[in-house]
């Protein structure tokens, strides 16, 4: 298969229309069925649970489609915090999947399922699907049944799921590495056939992008964030912050899940450098997950003076942006190919990003260079470029405006216009002929 690929898109600016688009100035009556990883859950009282920045988007994705149906699967356990009772955002209806993510369930659920998700299909002019999983994904089924019907769809991932369990196979228990070993090639082997059965493929960043493009009808860079442009930093907070870089500690955080993936060790071993060289920092991480505690007994043990503070969860968005534009640098040390949005959200906030360099890392600021990037792994690059701007406050004021820079293309109901545009221009409708594949 020779794909048609196209050049990495940058998200539209506010009011601006890609060329044939349609300009992300209404639904025109068109409608969607989308299916979105982020597990539902229901509460004593029965009532939904979504994620907060699921629920955001199924608002943006209503502004250009309408109606517009979600799928989502079904989570167990207690509402994770982050989630939020939902509401329904204009004509949107969300449906919830049973879990099916082990064989019996699937074994059991897959032929009701199926036949349901396949009427939601043939009623829907759109279709868009993310994936993100072995057996038992109900992304990787919906596009295996629209392919099926010869529909045209549109995929979407923000990272390399296939790696980041591949790579989780040389971490945890030995059930859980040995499962991670089997489970990377079949992800490996569904992300290739449902990848090159799309009309498009809508990938995250630009590591995700590089990973699967060669394999796509059709790809586009589609960036994820759930920002307002209103949420950007303004001229007044940036002058405030360039006021505050001097004669004080450098302050440094992120933002994000204690896992592995993130690289926290790498993170703390950074610090631990600083404080050996004795360069003064104040740093925080903010963020719940696996390895929350374990980060905390090894904090003190490695970084002495310079140990972070670990508050956990905050799931306030106000009190977010506040952190973001308190930090000096966002210190990233990701383990994986994927596109953590914390970037860009600090980009908005005029945080100058500092870690490891990756394709995504690097296309972010591409423009304006708002940040430094070492090697992946290269614990004392990363401690040299701090050490350097905690020496140099003028080129951490420099950094911190091209940060700036480089964050004021991205807002949420952008992004979320070009995706949509996307998906009228390169995925064919319901009624239009199908395709032999």
């Amino acid at each position: 298969m020779n794909p048609a690929v196209t050049a990495p898109s940058a998200p539209l600016a506010p009011g601006e229309r890609p060329e044939g688009g349609q300009g992300g100035d209404g639904s025109d009556g068109r409608s969607l069925l989308l299916f979105f990883q982020a597990p539902v859950y229901r509460d004593r009282d029965g009532a939904l649970h979504v994620e907060a920045q699921a629920a955001n988007g199924l608002r943006l994705w209503s502004t250009h489609f309408s109606p517009l149906v979600a799928l989502a699967p079904e989570g167990r356990g207690p509402i994770p915090t982050g989630w939020v009772r939902w509401a329904a955002p204009g004509d949107v209806t969300l449906q919830v999947l049973p879990d099916a993510w082990r064989p019996d369930r699937l074994a059991r659920h897959i032929l009701p399922q199926s036949r349901r998700i396949g009427a939601l299909i043939d009623g829907a002019d759109y279709l868009v699907f993310s994936i993100g999983g072995p057996l038992g994904d109900w992304g990787a089924v919906a596009a295996w049944l629209a392919h099926l019907r010869r529909r045209g769809f549109a995929v979407w991932t923000d990272r390399v799921e296939s790696d980041v369990m591949r790579r989780s196979a040389a971490t945890g228990s030995l059930r859980h590495r040995l499962k991670a070993r089997v489970n990377a090639p079949i992800m490996a082997a569904m992300e290739r056939y449902v990848i090159s059965r799309a009309d498009l493929g809508l990938f995250h960043g630009a590591e995700t992008y590089h990973a699967y493009a060669p394999r796509a009808r059709q790809a586009v860079l589609a960036h994820n964030i759930h920002l307002s442009a209103d949420e950007r930093i303004t001229n007044a907070e940036l002058g405030a912050r360039r006021a505050r870089l001097r004669n004080r500690p450098l302050r440094i955080g992120y933002a994000g899940r204690v896992h592995w993936s993130k690289g926290w060790q790498d993170w703390l071993e950074v610090l631990s450098r600083l404080s050996a060289r004795r360069v003064e920092v104040d740093a925080t991480w903010l963020g719940d997950g696996p390895d929350l505690e374990r980060m905390r007994d090894l904090a003190a043990a490695r970084c002495g003076a310079a140990s972070p503070a670990l508050p956990g969860f905050e799931g306030d968005r106000a009190r977010i942006r506040a952190a973001l534009q308190g930090f000096d640098i966002l210190l990233f040390c990701h383990k994986t190919r994927e596109s953590p949005r914390i970037l860009i959200e600090a980009l908005m906030n005029g945080t100058p990003i500092v870690g490891y360099r990756d394709a995504y890392s690097a296309d972010l600021i591409s423009k304006a260079g708002g940040g430094r990037l070492v090697a992946p792994d290269d614990i004392d690059g990363l401690a040299d470029e701090l050490a350097r701007l905690s020496a140099d406050r003028h080129a951490l004021d420099a950094l911190t405006v091209r940060a700036a820079e480089d964050g004021a293309r991205f807002d949420d109901a952008s992004v979320f216009a070009h995706r949509s545009d996307m998906v009228k221009r390169h995925v064919r409708p319901r009624g239009a002929p199908g395709l032999r594949r």
